[in-house]
């Protein structure tokens, strides 16, 4: 891990949340605890997570509805679900919403830490994806040459050249 993730930890249980805490600060995470969904959107809204660990059950509202909330600052948080009587008609809900993973509870450390791993991993192939593909754009746009891009003879992408080329504007 080159820098310290930062997790936002939402369970209505202090004393699972403060475990989870100590285990996760111990491998370099830093964590903020909310113990509600209107705690945590406010949280959301004045700070950047990367992670969000997710109570599927919460006093004032449902783990994935928080997901709805996420704001422009946040909008690259990874969200993971805890549940410890989740039904399969949450957990579908919770991946329509995005959820990167549903965990049971009692969640076992090291499948929590692989999972948070590889979520953390999987956002930063997305993000040099995207830059790969916006800094392509840039320079097929700045390009003297029309270029397109084929699969089997249908057109993808072109740039503005290559429609000049053909007479469209």
């Amino acid at each position: 891990m080159e820098q310290s993730q930062h997790i936002l930890l939402v369970d209505d249980e202090v004393r699972f949340g403060e475990t989870l805490k100590q285990i996760l600060s111990f491998y370099g995470y830093k964590v903020t605890i909310a113990t509600c969904g209107r705690e945590a959107i406010t949280l959301l809204d004045n700070h950047v997570f990367d992670l969000a660990l997710l109570d599927v059950e919460l006093p004032d509202m449902y783990g994935y509805e928080v997901i709805d909330s996420i704001k422009e600052n946040n909008r690259f948080l990874i969200p993971i679900m805890l549940t410890g009587n989740g039904s399969l008609d949450t957990a579908i809900q919770a991946l329509r919403k995005g959820v990167y993973d549903y965990l049971k509870k009692p969640v076992d450390s090291d499948l929590l830490l692989k999972t948070i791993e590889k979520a953390v991993k999987h956002k930063q192939l997305e993000k040099a994806l995207r830059a790969s593909d916006e800094r392509f754009k840039i320079l097929a746009d700045a390009s003297w040459e029309g270029i397109a891009i084929h699969d089997n003879g249908i057109l993808i992408e072109a740039n503005q050249q290559f429609f000049k080329l053909f007479g469209y504007e």
